[in-house]
């Protein structure tokens, strides 16, 4: 990958491509301009408020099923448990266009660090190996700061 920027708040680290920029105040960064021709085009990170709201998002990802409309053939590369992160589910998706013949990919994980559900969305595009080691080198590099109180 790229160089790497650390992202820090008051909640998470994590390492990102250098040349994704922050948007919005909130966990949600993308490329300075949209076809920038680099690889990956946005990672979005979100705490869920509880253990409901994971279930409702793997539930998603569980049961979503590949449609090919007007032009774009999507097709799932990969889905199931994650065996590096506690309570992990992936969801590797690619959409090809029959028009341009571009291809955009997508990942998608739910998981648990201390206690605390997080929700991982990833797009891109160029080559599908080189784009999953990107999405499970970010994945791997996310860092709870603040653990709760042990009950």
């Amino acid at each position: 990958m790229d160089e790497r920027t650390d992202y820090e708040d008051g909640e998470i680290r994590m390492r990102i491509p250098g040349y994704l920029r922050q948007k919005k105040g909130v966990r949600y960064f993308q490329q300075r301009r949209r076809q920038d021709g680099r690889d990956i085009l946005n990672v979005a990170l979100e705490f869920l408020p509880s253990e409901e709201g994971a279930e409702v998002i793997l539930s998603h990802m569980t049961t979503v099923k590949a449609v090919d409309w007007m032009g774009n053939q999507q097709r799932i590369v990969r889905r199931g448990v994650v065996p590096y992160v506690k309570d992990g589910f992936e969801l590797l998706g690619t959409s090809f266009n029959t028009i341009d013949e571009t291809a955009l990919h997508s990942y998608e994980i739910v998981f648990s660090i201390d206690g605390r559900w997080i929700h991982l969305v990833i797009n891109g595009w160029g080559e599908i190996d080189f784009f999953d080691r990107t999405c499970k080198e970010i994945v791997s590099s996310i860092r709870h700061k603040n653990r709760p109180p042990a009950s």
